[in-house]
């Protein structure tokens, strides 16, 4: 049989032992059991067991002197295989004892540490009795703290605590903290021992000979919050447990371990065979407890110092490669920065000659700036650039590559800038009249006026499938449903020429001319077409 959990306390309730058999006979129902009781001058001890199930062996002892009472719990397996999932029942037993000895006034402990079922505040006095607790090197039992998770629902951070702090009733301390109480942990307990939001972090037992404090590496808050409660439980077990069976035994217990490896009956043939091979197990367990704590203690030293070292490496790294990316993040803003300020220069400038000449009235600035354009698409790109009053949708024309295709491309682009300088001029003037009597008007800027149409047919109006060729995109702020009908529109010259739909709001809240449409005249179908 291999010792797999050991849990014992002092208890001072009155009529110990008749509470714990209760309880034991509550736990172990119709399970066959045993019970043993021996005393001598000085002692009383009663033991009860459990027999091996589902792989595990309970026995349950009290033990009495004059003045002092313990009760102490051990799990024994017979397979040898170290799985850890069948010890859910037997620490069933061990949270009903102690919350039996609560309830009577017994004040569980071990040592100076007290037993609680439920999960202390985070206040200022109890998280400076944890820190204390932490450093103090004759601690028998492990301390437990989880930090609230930001990222994570408080409420099942507080469920997991208070299911922990019940789970490992008799072994652990559990304390929660919320932000306010990590961040005073933290300023308590150093950077060493210091856990992060959403971490849990198990402080073992310190080692008295050595007198040095042991924390195992915390269990990170990302698995914290993707791991079911079980397997966190797995891996808080797997922690506790070497500490919790190689913590020695009181001498009460060595003596009422000698006192019933004594009781032997020679009319008991089976009690007789039981004293001997629970002696022997006893020794074997003891020196093989003895290399593991051994070794666990040896290799857990080993790991927490290469994870010190892995940390440290990580953090220069981590610094060098934030540097790294600061140095180019900066270098590529300043380029970019740099572009853009020219470019915005670039279009500052031509803005100024084109509102120089807007204001100016000069003939030759119109031939010279219209000489630069070569396509539709180089019109549209230069009108949205470059003129602060004429507003071209984004999708102004469905068939754009069919006209910068056509071999008059050339001439409807230098005609359409002339339209737009045309709107700008026409905004700008604050012209009371519309655009059409702008342009008879004779300005130098002004468009054909018998390429002008501000009006559709009365056949348009009245088709609902004409009228909807000519709802055409606009801002929002002109109309909110982003889309108006627009009936002015521009006629160029050439086979499969180009219209441009348009809607005048210089009047308006924007003050601009609005562009919704250029393509094809096929594109806008009319009585003629």
């Amino acid at each position: 049989m291999e010792l797999v959990y050991r849990v014992l306390w002092s208890d001072h309730q009155e009529d110990l032992f008749q509470a714990v058999e209760h309880a034991f006979q509550d736990w172990t129902g119709d399970v066959a059991h045993e019970v043993i009781t021996v005393a001598d001058e000085e002692s009383q001890i009663k033991e009860f067991r459990r027999k091996a199930h589902g792989g595990n062996r309970t026995t349950l002892r009290v033990v009495s002197q004059e003045n002092e009472q313990i009760v102490w719990v051990d799990v024994e397996n017979e397979n040898h295989n170290s799985d850890l999932s069948g010890l859910e029942r037997p620490r069933e037993l061990v949270t009903s004892l102690i919350k039996t000895s609560e309830n009577s006034g017994g004040t569980p402990k071990r040592g100076k540490s007290e037993f609680h079922m439920l999960l202390p505040r985070p206040t200022d006095t109890n998280i400076l009795h944890f820190v204390e607790e932490i450093f103090n090197s004759e601690r028998p039992i492990s301390i437990i703290c989880i930090a609230q998770d930001p990222l994570h629902e408080t409420g099942k951070t507080i469920e997991m605590a208070r299911a922990i702090a019940e789970g490992y009733a008799g072994v652990s301390q559990v304390l929660f903290l919320d932000q306010g109480g990590l961040a005073r942990f933290q300023n308590l307990v150093g950077s060493n021992y210091s856990l992060e939001p959403g971490e849990l972090r198990i402080f073992p037992p310190a080692d008295p000979e050595f007198r040095t404090v042991l924390a195992a590496p915390p269990i990170p808050a990302s698995d914290m919050r993707k791991a079911t409660y079980e397997l966190i439980n797995r891996r808080v077990l797997r922690t506790v447990q070497p500490y919790m069976l190689a913590q020695p035994l009181p001498d009460l217990c060595e003596n009422a371990l000698r006192l019933l490896r004594g009781f032997n009956d020679p009319s008991d043939r089976e009690k007789s065979d039981r004293k001997n091979t629970d002696f022997e197990n006893l020794l074997a367990e003891n020196q093989k407890l003895r290399y593991n704590f051994r070794d666990v203690s040896a290799d857990l030293e080993h790991a927490i110092e290469e994870i010190e070292n892995l940390q440290e490496q990580l953090a220069k790294k981590d610094i060098q490669r934030r540097e790294a990316e600061e140095w180019w993040i900066q270098r590529a803003d300043a380029l970019e920065a740099s572009q853009a300020e020219s470019e915005m220069k670039r279009l500052e400038m031509e803005k100024r000659a084109i509102s120089f000449a807007l204001n100016e009235s000069i003939q030759n600035f119109r031939d010279e700036e219209t000489e630069s354009i070569t396509s539709i698409s180089e019109a549209l790109t230069k009108g949205k650039q470059l003129l602060d009053h004429v507003e071209i949708a984004e999708r102004v024309s469905t068939r754009l590559d069919d006209l910068d295709n056509n071999q008059r491309a050339k001439t409807w682009g230098r005609d359409i800038w002339k339209a737009f300088l045309a709107f700008e001029a026409y905004a700008r003037s604050g012209y009371a009249g519309n655009f059409y009597q702008w342009c008879s008007s004779g300005n130098d800027f002004s468009w054909f006026s018998q390429s002008t149409a501000l009006k559709e047919s009365d056949t348009v109006h009245n088709d609902e499938r004409l009228y909807a060729q000519r709802v055409l995109p606009i801002t929002t702020e002109v109309d909110p449903r982003g889309k108006v009908f627009m009936e002015s529109h521009l006629k160029f010259r050439g086979s499969m020429a180009p219209r441009l739909y348009f809607f005048d709001d210089t009047k308006g809240k924007t003050q601009k001319v609005h562009i919704g449409g250029i393509d094809p005249h096929s594109r806008w179908e009319n009585t003629t077409t």
